[in-house]
């Protein structure tokens, strides 16, 4: 194959790295650029048969990738984050900014299966008009067989194991963790938390684990379900509906559900008690990931569902005062003022993009600042996570 240029976060450990990693296998050449200025240093090299891919979240997005005549396709993760749950307002904002990003793409994947008819909506308002494109699809992330999969033949020496944030005290998860690692209702169970570590020693906790239990947000299919099968765990995660789930694993074959705090203390009791069926359902789950469900398997199959879609984004069709006003859009909520005035540069002015600039100049203000009360939530917020975390 060509080429493949990855646009996405500076993080070491992401789901991009572990898309770079897994490109390497399909691809000539593989590109990683993670800011305008990488971007324009090597646009003009790209050609019509490579493929340009953008990794959401990022902090920053290339100006002019309307211009490539190359396969353009995206994968959007996080529009189900909502910091603050009883806040529909910051989800939604969360969502809003996923939809402007996928105009600028030939063939949208999206992480979060519960929001795949808002961006078939948003691109296709006509039912029939959907119903003849096959641009716009689920895709939920996968395990990196060389990072998760290690060191399966040591002892398990810890009977429960989490690695990650325990996130806010109102929330369900930072409950649920509390009264299953810090609590007395598991006083002889050996446990391990950590946070804030790499994911290869959150991989060696993992090997070194028999269960891991896990909290979804806002019923997702977090990355620790294949982290934990990969490793040979067995994953107790809470019941989660609409997902997709049951497309990609059996209950009670490949994993475990909880649907409550007491129920998953007696399983954990259960399976610690039964190391004969726990190990069976940890083997089942990790063939199945590794069979199935790595980033190559991903990428492979993104690949096989996007030909034949060059120039098929809607910004295809924009003008350059849309142009300028959907890039100011974007880049008042990445808190980008720099950029917004390079677009009015490249695609000219409007009071629409003028009042982008303007916002997106306090945005940046109370992000370095926070004045605002959910920019002061967050970061204390922020703050607690850093500083309470118990690791042994």
């Amino acid at each position: 194959m060509n080429n493949i240029y990855i646009f996405s976060t500076k993080d070491k450990i992401s789901t991009a790295r572990y898309f770079q990693k897994a490109a390497k296998n399909l691809f000539d050449r593989v590109y990683y650029l993670t800011n305008q200025n990488e971007f324009d240093l090597i646009k003009n090299r790209i050609k019509v048969s490579d493929i340009f891919f953008f990794i959401d979240p990022t902090t920053d997005f290339p100006l002019g990738i309307e211009k490539l005549g190359c396969l353009k396709i995206t994968y959007l993760l996080d529009t189900h984050i909502n910091y603050f749950h009883s806040s529909k307002v910051f989800s939604r904002f969360q969502l809003n900014h996923r939809l402007l990003l996928s105009s600028f793409f030939d063939c949208v994947f999206i992480y979060y299966k519960q929001h795949l008819n808002e961006f078939i909506k948003f691109k296709y308002p006509s039912k029939k008009r959907a119903k003849q494109k096959k641009d716009i699809h689920w895709s939920p992330v996968a395990c990196e067989p060389s990072v998760h999969c290690q060191n399966l033949n040591n002892k398990r020496n810890y009977d429960i194991s989490f690695v990650g944030q325990m996130g806010p005290k109102i929330s369900f998860r930072y409950k649920f963790l509390t009264k299953i690692f810090f609590s007395d209702d598991l006083s002889n169970v050996k446990k391990k938390y950590a946070n804030n570590i790499s994911d290869k020693l959150m991989s060696r906790i993992y090997s070194h684990s028999k269960i891991v239990p896990n909290v979804s947000i806002n019923e997702d299919i977090n990355m620790r379900y294949y982290e934990v099968m990969a490793a040979g765990c067995l994953l107790l995660t809470n019941k989660i509906k609409n997902s997709g789930i049951e497309k990609l694993f059996k209950e009670n074959v490949d994993y475990v559900s909880y649907s409550t705090e007491q129920d998953a203390i007696r399983k954990i009791n259960y399976f610690l008690n039964n190391p004969i069926i726990r190990k069976k359902i940890a083997r089942n789950g990790q063939e199945k990931v590794l069979n199935y469900h790595t980033y190559e398997h991903r990428l492979e199959n993104m690949i096989n569902l996007s030909k034949n879609l060059n120039n098929n984004s809607s910004s295809a069709n924009f003008n350059s005062i849309k142009l300028a006003e959907e890039y100011a859009k974007i880049y008042y909520i990445l808190r980008r003022p720099d950029q917004i005035i390079k677009v009015i540069r490249i695609y000219g002015f409007n009071f629409f993009v003028f009042k982008n600039l303007t916002l997106s100049i306090l945005r940046l203000i109370n992000h370095k600042i926070p004045l605002t009360k959910d920019a002061i939530l967050l970061k204390i917020q922020a703050y607690k996570l850093n500083s309470n975390f118990y690791k042994s």
